[in-house]
């Protein structure tokens, strides 16, 4: 499916934000009679649930200080009970538990819910809040509590499961959510202030309407517009303050206590309300004694069987880093996936040009010993043989099927040179898609051989004086090019994993290609490319032949191990070797990739 030149709604965001207000806006066109496909786009640089959505708590309560928020909050508990298990959503209450400072404040949230109807209970006095929470946990300990309210309606959901649910209802109702794609700039015309299209790294987007559901990214986008960094504002008691920041960050610590989430039940076996603890009473370490604060301090938390554990936070606190200096997109240097997309993000933005990859998974299909111990291939080492193929045939279907199920467009398989060594290969596409395929790729493998009882071995070197499995990377830089939906044998309106597993970018400029008459040789892009891994093939060695396992391929010589620091055509010993179509096809540290 082609990028879209036009919608007349665009979201900004496939978060909680993001993807209710689509929800929202989808069902009342559809009930006022309207279109809603193709007049209804979300965007977002990363995938459904990329920022806190997908991490968030999910705890759904109605314990807020503005009496605007109570109605509210009230409706809000009135979407997620309108379909709990749909939105994996968990209806177990929650309880604010509260010191002495805070007792006031609370017991006017609680009068506010009962103006409004909503049910809660509120326990006021230390002996009595005691007492209270003793009928729920019976080894209850929390000092200084003056006040428990109690909401009967509200809990908590499981985010991610609650996100795709919610994608999965917009996309039912006509909705398109592309992944993938970074807003760029929000662009005017004719001299108005407002916003005629979004332009993205993808294309520009002409629109009538834009919404902001980017979170804590709504930072970025009022820089965009060219609004104020700084504001000024009146007081409740009227003094005018100036240069006052437009944005403020807090920042809020969740983690996951590795216990049996059933060690957080209520003592009837239940799950508890969501408990929320505030108190000023002096927080002590219970491994040395010491003391860890004596100020206001609190603490959430809940058993999670979606988080396998205890899942809770503590307190936010205000970010002190000046607002334009906050990282809004920090990384783990550890996270290969990450690494990859913003890698190439920046490679893209610098050289005009993306990467697309087709990779050629080698693997061996082994059978078990008397012990249970994977042994021997299934098939014999005859490569390319047709009856060495045939015998794998149930299981190398069966793969087939699994993965285009998952949207990988397969497109050719064979029996290679080392026992039970087959290679089933789908198309090429986008480096981050075709990285995400390869992991989904190896799953499937392992799943089909638990049901056929054989063993999928993705180990570089199983078996010394026969062939080893490498992972041929395919690779050619591209400029332009549009994402296409490929059903791979798929009902597109009832796909079995979210839409963009299904795209393929297609068409645009193939920078490899030769800038002669010679069909072999490619252009001086493509030169340039192969001579940057040649020169830091040290480095990537490192990277892809990260096991001992990698290096047993290099020195058993004579099985097509790719030892020269060369490149070359149709050929398997030097680092890389031109195809028939100048795509150059990476060898020896691809290997590692399979170890």
């Amino acid at each position: 499916m082609a990028f879209p030149d036009h919608a007349d709604f665009v979201i900004i965001g496939a978060g909680i934000h993001g993807l209710s207000t689509a929800w929202r806006l989808a069902e009342r066109l559809a009930a006022a009679g309207e279109q809603v496909e193709g007049r209804v786009v979300v965007l977002d640089k990363t995938g459904i649930a990329a920022g806190a959505s997908g991490v968030a708590c999910g705890v759904v309560r109605n314990n807020y200080f503005q009496p605007a928020m109570r109605k509210l909050m009230a409706h809000s508990v009135n979407v997620w009970e309108s379909d709990p298990e749909g939105l994996s959503y968990h209806p177990v209450g929650y309880m604010q538990i509260s010191s002495e400072s805070m007792r006031d404040d609370v017991g006017s949230i609680y009068a506010q819910q009962q103006a409004i109807g909503y049910e809660s209970v509120f326990v006021e006095g230390a002996q009595a809040s005691s007492d209270y929470m003793k009928t729920i946990f019976g080894d209850w300990q929390a000092q200084g509590i003056t006040s428990v309210l109690h909401e009967k309606r509200g809990g908590y959901s499981n985010q991610t499961k609650t996100m795709y649910a919610l994608a999965d209802k917009v996309e039912k109702l006509g909705v398109r959510i592309i992944t993938g794609v970074t807003v760029k700039g929000l662009n005017s015309e004719n001299g108005s202030k407002a916003v005629a299209s979004v332009e993205t790294d993808k294309g520009t987007i002409s629109c009538e309407r834009v919404i902001m559901g980017a979170g804590p990214w709504a930072r970025d986008f009022w820089e965009m517009l060219g609004q104020p960094r700084k504001i000024t504002v009146k007081g409740l008691d009227g003094q005018v303050h100036d240069d006052v920041d437009m944005w403020r960050f807090w920042q809020l610590e969740e983690g996951v206590l590795q216990l049996p989430p059933e060690s957080g039940n209520a003592d009837d076996g239940k799950m508890p309300p969501v408990i929320h603890v505030d108190t000023d009473a002096p927080l002590y370490s219970t491994v040395d004694g010491s003391l860890i604060t004596d100020e206001m301090w609190g603490i959430y938390y809940k058993p999670d069987w979606h988080f396998g554990g205890i899942q809770g936070g503590a307190s936010p606190y205000k970010v002190e880093t000046p607002v334009n200096e906050v990282q809004i997109d920090p990384y783990l240097t550890a996270d290969c996936r990450g690494n990859l997309r913003r890698m190439h993000e920046e490679f893209t933005k610098k050289h005009g040009t993306q990467l697309r990859i087709g990779t050629e998974p080698e693997m061996m299909w082994l059978k078990y010993d008397e012990n249970g111990k994977p042994k021997d291939g299934f098939s014999k080492p005859y490569c390319y043989h047709i009856d060495q193929f045939e015998s794998l045939r149930p299981v190398s279907l069966q793969v087939i099927r699994y993965a285009r199920k998952m949207g990988l467009d397969m497109i050719q398989g064979d029996h290679e040179d080392a026992p039970g060594q087959l290679e089933l290969n789908w198309m090429y596409d986008d480096v981050l898609r075709n990285a995400d395929r390869l992991t989904t790729y190896r799953q499937i493998c392992a799943q089909v051989a638990r049901e056929h009882g054989i063993f999928a071995c993705f180990m570089t070197k199983p078996f010394m004086g026969v062939s080893a499995s490498g992972c041929h990377h395919n690779m050619s830089l591209w400029r332009g090019g549009d994402d296409e939906f490929v059903k791979v044998g798929n009902d597109p309106d009832n796909l079995p994993g979210m839409r963009d597993n299904y795209m393929y970018v297609k068409g645009g400029e193939n920078t490899f290609m030769p800038d002669d008459d010679d069909p072999q040789m490619p252009g001086a892009e493509g030169l340039k490319a192969i001579g940057g891994v040649v020169h830091n093939l040290q480095a990537l060695t490192a990277v892809g032949c990260s096991t001992v396992n990698s290096y047993r391929r290099l020195w058993d010589t004579g099985f097509w191990a790719p030892v020269f620091a060369d490149w070359g055509f149709q050929t398997r010993t030097p680092i890389s070797c031109g195809s028939k179509w100048p795509r150059p096809k990476i060898a020896p540290w691809a290997t590692g990739f399979t170890s």
